[in-house]
């Protein structure tokens, strides 16, 4: 069989075992939880950083937030951007992948 026709013939995702759904169901809620941990730390850099650089508090460093909103941070903050912003589509792709792949492989056993 195909992966055009896996994808497609699926089963129902009552007829997952419990082993199955609880996976899934923990790769959807860390994909998501991910995902809004990302675009909240976005959202403090965008409201609580100054929009030029200030000498004073160390806040020297640009990083773009908000579709290309310069804002300047520490360089432990924009350490820590860097890594989400290097990381963020593996961690919330991936468990979405994983969730995905999970589901579409299990085949029911026939009955005999």
């Amino acid at each position: 069989m195909s992966l055009e026709e896996t994808i497609r013939n699926q089963p129902p995702f009552d007829v997952l075992p419990t082993w199955r759904k609880s996976v899934i169901i923990c790769c959807i809620g860390m994909a998501v939880v991910t995902g809004a941990l990302t675009f909240n730390r976005d959202m403090n850099i965008y409201g609580g950083a100054p929009d030029h650089p200030v000498v004073t508090t160390g806040q020297i460093f640009p990083v773009s937030v908000n579709h290309g909103s310069t804002r300047y941070v520490t360089q432990r903050e924009k350490d820590s951007f860097d890594f989400w912003a290097a990381n963020a589509g593996l961690l919330v792709g991936g468990p979405f992948l994983l969730a995905f792949f999970i589901w579409i492989t299990y085949r029911p056993r026939l009955k005999r």
